[in-house]
């Protein structure tokens, strides 16, 4: 019996499965390691799943407090718009006082020469009336003579110089030259004066003296 070859052929199933063997523990290895790597994989995918929760999370707080922003711009828009309508209405409110107030002030002016107009024709009036006075006074005297007659046209050309006197800038009188007509009337008891104006000397008949 031949036990040389009885070892070759009992050798070779050993060396077989020492072959299976390695084979099978690098295959272990490496099924280890995929189971490593897909660990890995899942965590890295659970990590990237929670981010994108928070993302997700920081945009619905992000959306909340863009539509709350935009209500307070779309508040503050109507704010705007009414503070312009309401600035607006002052505006021409004020405008409408100012013009008012003008109004008022050319209604004091006027008044105010109205009133100087008055004045200047009270003194007029004044005027001739202190004048009559003096021109009564002397037709109480008993007698006329030519000094009294002097002294009474002295008076009337006062008067008119008086009486003609206008601020300067003023338009003059049209007639420089008007005459006054005077009528005097002796009783025996009573005197008479009268007196008026005429403008038109085209109208004025008069006995020089």
């Amino acid at each position: 019996m031949d036990y040389s070859s009885e070892n070759i052929y009992s050798d070779k199933p050993r060396e077989f499965i020492e072959k299976l063997g390695f084979s099978y523990y690098e295959l272990n290895n490496k099924f280890i390691n995929l189971l490593e790597e897909n660990q890995k994989i899942k965590q890295q995918c659970k990590n990237l799943e929670e981010k994108n929760q928070e993302n997700l999370r920081l945009n619905s707080e992000l959306n909340e407090k863009n539509q709350e922003i935009s209500c307070t711009n779309s508040n503050l828009i109507e704010e705007n718009k009414e503070v312009s309508r309401i600035n607006s209405e002052l505006k021409e409110k004020l405008e409408e006082k100012e013009k008012k107030f003008e109004e008022f002030q050319r209604y004091v002016s006027n008044l105010e020469k109205q009133r100087n107009e008055e004045l200047k024709q009270l003194k007029k009036l004044e005027m001739m009336s202190q004048n009559l006075d003096k021109n009564l006074e002397i037709l109480k005297l008993e007698e006329i003579n030519e000094n009294i007659i002097k002294t009474f046209r002295e008076n009337n050309e006062d008067f008119l110089a008086s009486f003609s006197n206008k601020d300067p800038g003023s338009k003059s009188l049209p007639y420089s030259n008007i005459k006054v007509v005077v009528g005097l009337d002796f009783g025996t008891t009573y005197s008479g004066f009268s007196y008026c104006h005429v403008a038109n000397k085209q109208n004025i008949c008069s006995n020089e003296i």
